[in-house]
């Protein structure tokens, strides 16, 4: 008899006259099975960082505004709904654009109200 065959019945319970040990072949039951299930997703949300939906790496430095940028990283987010026409090595005219370490474009920066 396999090993599925001798553990499992078609309801979940050991077979009559199994000479095995009960204990052993008892599965978990479904309730436990879903606490278990539960605490595996809890425990995974709050010890593993959040995933980019842009480009998959973990978001840790604004991991607390991770919902705000639509579940991305902030320069991500930027680059996908900020930046655009622009060509992305060049400073677009949303306030911040870290391409503007690369390419400054002082003339599209908005405004000062200085």
């Amino acid at each position: 008899m396999s090993y599925n065959h001798r553990r499992l019945s078609h309801r979940g319970v050991t077979k009559a006259g199994d000479s095995t040990n009960e204990s052993d072949n008892r599965l978990p039951t479904a309730d436990f099975a879903l606490a278990f299930e539960r605490h595996i997703k809890q425990s995974a949300r709050v010890s593993d960082p959040p995933i980019c939906r842009r480009c998959g790496r973990a978001v840790t430095v604004e991991a607390d505004r991770y919902d705000v940028f639509e579940q991305m990283h902030y320069v991500c987010f930027h680059y996908e709904f900020e930046h655009d026409p622009t060509d992305p090595d060049e400073e677009c005219a949303a306030g911040g654009c870290p391409s503007a370490a690369v390419r400054p474009r002082p003339d599209r920066r908005p405004p000062t109200n200085a």
